[in-house]
């Protein structure tokens, strides 16, 4: 588990359970997008574990994602990313994902986080510094979009400077 000092996040390995818990309680809350997503099942398939988010008690995000490439050259490819039904909208919960994801991506010696986008969310992860991947594979209808390492470095040192606020 991490956390940070001087605020109540923590990151680490979800288990089994506190998915299955998870899915129950976010189930009647989501939107569309994620209404058929179930992190049981994402968990079973996921070549690495889901990181679950908190502030204190609350889990505020889940994500799920994989390495690939070479070492030293290898990108984080982010899955499937969701926060707290309850929290949407108060534009604390996302940034503070994006923040942590960068955070781990780092500490894990990526060079990149990755991601296939809704259309109707692009918008702001360009605005977190997200840039397009031209030539990316990503399934039909997704918008292929990358976070370079300055990027990320920059995120971690928001987090870094901003924990006494969060």
């Amino acid at each position: 588990m991490r956390s940070w000092p001087g605020t109540r996040l923590t990151l680490e390995r979800a288990t089994t359970a506190e998915l299955a818990a998870i899915e129950a309680s976010w189930r009647s809350g989501r939107g569309a997008a994620e209404a058929h997503w179930r992190w049981t099942d994402i968990a079973a398939l996921a070549d690495e574990t889901v990181m679950v988010i908190r502030n204190g008690a609350d889990v505020i995000a889940l994500w799920a994602g994989r390495t690939t490439g070479e070492v030293g050259r290898a990108a984080y490819v982010l899955d499937y990313l969701e926060v707290a039904p309850d929290t949407r909208g108060r534009k604390l919960a996302g940034p503070t994902a994006m923040l942590l994801l960068a955070h781990h991506a780092i500490a894990t010696a990526h060079s990149s986080v990755v991601l296939a986008a809704l259309p109707e969310r692009v918008s702001w992860y360009l605005r977190l510094g997200a840039v397009l991947a031209v030539g990316a594979s990503v399934p039909e209808g997704l918008v292929p979009l990358r976070f370079d390492l300055p990027v990320l470095q920059a995120m971690e040192k928001v987090l870094d400077a901003t924990r006494e606020k969060i």
